[in-house]
């Protein structure tokens, strides 16, 4: 009686936590700022280049080079074909706040049944600062990873035998799949399957004929290559992976990060009281766990859950050594959630954590409930609405246009939030970022351009290499105060342009070009750099 009430509290607070996961998914029009609103507007650009619209071809082309950061692109592209962008990002987000917390379980079922709750560690790490942040293909590699270590642990443990050609081609999958969501964790899924590969042949490496040996070798290698191969093309292909002196934080506020927890915030910013207290859960549980380990002399040894220590032990090493700014930029942010990562798995795959795993987890998710509703759901509705408004705005923009945004707001995650006007029709709206970059699915047929006011007081889309004109600015989009706005330098004199929509905050606001304006024709254009 006693195991029943104890197996169904566990699944009653795991399915909780991932029902909480999806009332998000369910309650909000739009989850997540920052970056999020370019991946939808960029992916449905993707999807107009697919399906041949002339206008969008005119300004961008697909990026051919193999970068590890396309999945996302790709897949929202795909279900831009069925769905509209807000339904597409919900499936995609599904994949990530669903699937992570169940590939998470499937591995603690195989090798720690006996502490499932464990599985449920993980479930307010979803709610990252990364994931509101908008970097969608960072999240949902955590769940291609972790269903690649769970595939490869299921069906290549028997170190006596050669698999199909079926199982290796899955796999092969699997692994350029997690190549094509993110470069990092691509590399600890090398770095785990050979750590792993280590772990089953070594004890038993006398008993096997050497032949066998070498063709699992030789198996084991081309799974990698082709991922490995192209992460070289990539990095010499993109100079700014090479910053000669990227920025760096400051050793101490590394060290905070780990206190404040910096990993579980909306917005970047301290959370206070919430973090500290996840943050004293974790030593606990910690402290807990390694006491256990130490104590009990059969788990003296080196088992197949600290494969998971070292992968921790090295992306903390990474996290205090590789700069912020290097390559894609964040890095410290990325390689902090990894780390966070790596250890709770450590943790959930301790078998000495048996006898308090359920209350530990029962006081974790309470936190999380607690304070995802008083502190993140605030922040989440306010930046919804904001992004609906938005969305309203677009209405009032005709297709094939070309649209100037002009982001005055002081809430630094809605960023890129002008994006989601292009989202339904295609519509150019000129941001300098995704298409400018080299590393995200798609490129500017002309690579140097720039937003400039003329003397005439309009606005004008200009090339920058020589000075010729692209497109006068249909549109312009001012998020944030309109007369700040109009007080600042690049809207100052403004000629020319007819305010047809302000919503009911006076926040979000469109300006049309008036076309009994009397415009003189230019092709080229004198601007100061």
């Amino acid at each position: 009686m006693k195991n029943k009430f104890l197996k169904y509290t566990e699944l009653l607070l795991f399915y909780s936590g991932v029902g909480l996961n999806i009332w998000i998914l369910l309650h909000f029009t739009f989850i997540g700022g920052q970056d999020g609103p370019s991946h939808l507007y960029y992916s449905r650009v993707l999807n107009y280049l697919f399906r041949g619209n002339t206008f969008i071809s005119q300004y961008f082309v697909i990026n051919h080079l193999p970068v590890p950061n396309l999945t996302d692109h790709y897949l929202l592209a795909l279900l831009d074909f069925f769905f509209s962008s807000v339904i597409s990002q919900k499936i995609l987000l599904t994949i990530y706040l669903v699937g992570f917390p169940l590939c998470f379980r499937h591995i603690i079922k195989k090798y720690n049944p006996g502490s499932m709750a464990a599985s449920s560690f993980i479930i307010p790490f979803t709610h990252c600062w990364m994931f509101y942040f908008g970097t969608y293909n960072l999240c949902i590699s955590f769940t291609f990873l972790f269903w690649a270590i769970y595939y490869y642990t299921k069906n290549f443990s028997d170190t006596t035998k050669l698999y199909s050609a079926a199982k290796y081609f899955i796999f092969f999958w699997l692994v350029l799949l997690n190549y094509f969501t993110n470069g990092i964790n691509f590399l600890f899924l090398v770095l785990i399957c050979t750590i792993t590969e280590l772990y089953w042949f070594l004890p038993k490496i006398k008993e096997l004929r050497i032949s066998y040996i070498l063709k699992r070798i030789y198996l084991f290698c081309m799974l990698w290559l082709p991922g490995l191969v192209m992460l070289y093309i990539s990095n010499n292909a993109l100079p700014d992976f090479h910053r000669p002196h990227p920025a760096r934080l400051p050793f101490t506020e590394l060290l905070t990060w780990f206190y404040d927890f910096h990993c579980l915030s909306v917005t970047g910013e301290k959370k206070g009281v919430y973090a500290h207290i996840i943050f004293y859960w974790l030593i606990l549980t910690l402290v807990l766990t390694v006491f256990g380990r130490l104590k009990d002399s059969t788990l003296r040894k080196f088992l197949f859950s600290d494969i998971f220590l070292i992968a921790f032990i090295i992306s903390t090493i990474a996290y205090f050594i590789i700069p912020q700014d290097a390559s894609v930029g964040m890095i410290s942010d990325r390689l902090f959630y990894s780390l966070i990562i790596f250890l709770l798995a450590w943790i959930a795959l301790q078998t000495n954590i048996k006898q308090f795993v359920l209350p530990l987890t029962a006081i974790l998710l309470t936190i999380h409930a607690f304070f995802f509703f008083t502190t993140h759901l605030p922040i989440l509705a306010d930046l919804d609405k904001d992004e609906l408004d938005v969305q309203k705005a677009s209405a009032y923009i005709k297709p094939n246009s070309i649209v100037a945004p002009f982001n005055v707001s002081d809430k630094p995650i809605e960023a890129s939030i002008t994006n989601l006007l292009g989202i339904d029709k295609p519509l150019v709206v000129i941001e300098k970022y995704e298409p400018d970059l080299g590393w995200f699915a798609i490129k500017r047929t002309i690579p140097n351009q720039l937003v400039v006011r003329s003397s005439y007081g309009d606005y004008l889309w200009a090339n920058t290499d020589d000075t010729t004109l692209i497109h006068m600015v249909d549109y312009l989009m001012v998020h944030g105060s309109y007369s700040y706005a109009m007080r600042c330098t690049a809207l100052k004199q403004l000629k020319g342009y007819i305010r047809i929509f302000s919503s009911d905050d006076s926040l979000v606001h469109v300006l049309q070009i008036d076309t009994e304006y009397d415009f003189p024709p230019r092709t080229k254009i004198k601007f100061k750099w």
